[in-house]
Order: C-alpha cells, then structure tokens, then sequence
C-alpha cells in the first residue's frame, strides 16, 4: 500500500519581494581586459573585457579614460549587458599613450567600489643596428625588437616589397626580436636599404642601410658589424635600458648619407690595403 510522499520545496526571495535565482550574484573580482591586433588587420584594435560568472550576466562599459589632444573626438562609448565585451576600433585618431576603459556594473553588487580596468596603447619602438656591414658570398643578419608597444606589434621586413622566407632570405622572430638573414650576399643585389616595420595600430618603421664589401679579410669565422645611429628617433643599443624618445633629432644623430659615404670610404681603404 502507498503512503504518502512528503515533498520540500524552497522558494529564495530577493530584497525587493521578487523571486531569485539560487545562483543570482555578481562576478568575482573586478573586469580584466586586454588589447591585441585584429585577425584581418593589423591597423585595427580589438579591445576585449571579461568579467564572467555572474547572473545574471553584468554590464560592461567601454570608454576613453584620458583627455585627448586638441582636434581629436570622443572615439568610444560602448556599453552591453554581457559577461564579454568586444569592440573594434580603426587606427583613425589613435595616439600613443591612449587609455580605454572597461567598467561593470552588476545589480546584485554590494560593494561601491568601482570594478573597472583599463589599457593603455604604446607605440612601436623598433630597436636595431641602422648599419650593418657584411660580406660579398657570406651570410649577414639584420635583427630588429620592439618590447614596448601595447598591443604587441606585428613585424615584417621589407626592401621594395615585403620580404618572406625562402631560399634567399631566412626570416625568424623568438620574442619581440625578429632577424632576417640575407644567404651569400651580392654586393649588386643585396646592397642597400632594409626596412624593419613593427606595426600595430600605431605604425613606425626603422630602417638598416646594409654595405656589402667586395674583399674579405680574416678567417671564415671573422664577422664585422659596424654600427652608427641614424634615424628618425634616437634608438638604444644598451639591452639594459628601455629605449628612451627624444625630442630632438639632433641630440646625437647621424645624417644617413653621412654615414653612407664614411662606410664607402673604409671600403676604399680596405681595398686600398688589401692591394698592397
């Protein structure tokens, strides 16, 4: 014979007299956010905010969170209810030093307290030997870093088109320092200007005059690098110390034609000694 079944049932009421979710609360912790390069450009930001495990799910804001150089106008101002918030932005009026900020809000949320990250974008800042000095039927590598740019730059090589690996050129990148090898140089074809370009929404460019030298001198192991400073902004060579911008091109740099014709004038002493 049955008997009767007792059944418990409990029903959560929320502050204001409303039914409640037994999993109802606010995210832990604060928004996290991150920036990166867009998969179809590298001159578009992503801009991405994650504050999961709330419910229901939070609000986030996106916005800018500094005062911008005259002329330029309020870019972002993004707000969804959605534990991940993802917005793309152009590189038009972008500037180095440029904060966004991720803000949410939660209903459930006790606390007053401002949950909110933020990112700042820093320009590329290629480092690198502008001169370099290899020899005719050996291999020469240039190398090129960039360790402060937010989000981190893309970094290509390009002469008068955009450099790839194959039997010619070797193009490797472990970090932030990408090296490309020129295999057995020709002074006819392989002389001259290299660009590394480090790219993000915020483009710069560093460029490397490479001499090739006819006559080689010393054993096969023997490697000459002759290095001079010639650029748009002053570059560090000391892997201690960030790069430093200045404000004048003219405290310590070198015109690049003047550097072009001293490498042309140690050539021709070279070749003068070795004549003799």
């Amino acid at each position: 014979m049955w008997g009767p079944v007792l059944l418990s049932l409990s029903i959560l009421v929320s502050a204001d007299g409303g039914l409640a979710s037994p999993d109802t609360g606010p995210p832990t912790g604060s928004p996290q956010c991150f920036s990166s390069l867009s998969p179809s450009s590298s001159s578009e930001l992503l801009l991405l905010c994650s504050w999961p495990g709330g419910h229901p799910e939070p609000t986030l804001l996106w916005k800018e969170d500094n005062t911008k150089p005259a002329g330029l106008r309020q870019q972002l101002n993004v707000s969804r209810r959605t534990d991940n918030l993802v917005v793309t932005m152009n590189s038009t009026g972008l500037y180095d030093g440029q904060t966004f900020k991720c803000v949410g809000w939660h209903p459930e949320l006790q606390d007053t307290t401002e949950k909110a990250c933020a990112v700042t974008l820093r320009a590329p800042y290629p480092v690198g030997y502008p001169l370099v000095t290899g020899f005719a039927k050996h291999n020469v590598t240039l190398s090129c870093s960039d360790q402060v740019s937010n989000p981190p730059a893309k970094i290509t090589w390009m002469r008068k088109e955009e450099i790839r690996n194959s039997s010619k050129y070797v193009i490797s990148q472990v970090g932030p320092v990408s090296s490309l090898t020129i295999v057995n140089c020709s002074k006819d074809t392989d002389e001259g200007i290299y660009f590394c370009k480090t790219e993000n929404p915020l483009l710069r460019e560093m460029e490397v005059y490479l001499t090739i030298k006819r006559n080689y001198f010393g054993n096969e192991d023997h490697n000459e690098v002759l290095v001079l400073v010639d650029t748009d902004d002053e570059i560090s060579l000391d892997d201690n110390k960030e790069p430093e911008r200045q404000t004048s091109p003219a405290s310590g740099s070198i015109n690049l034609q003047e550097t072009k014709q001293k490498a042309a004038e140690k050539d021709l002493a070279d070749t003068q000694r070795s004549a003799t």
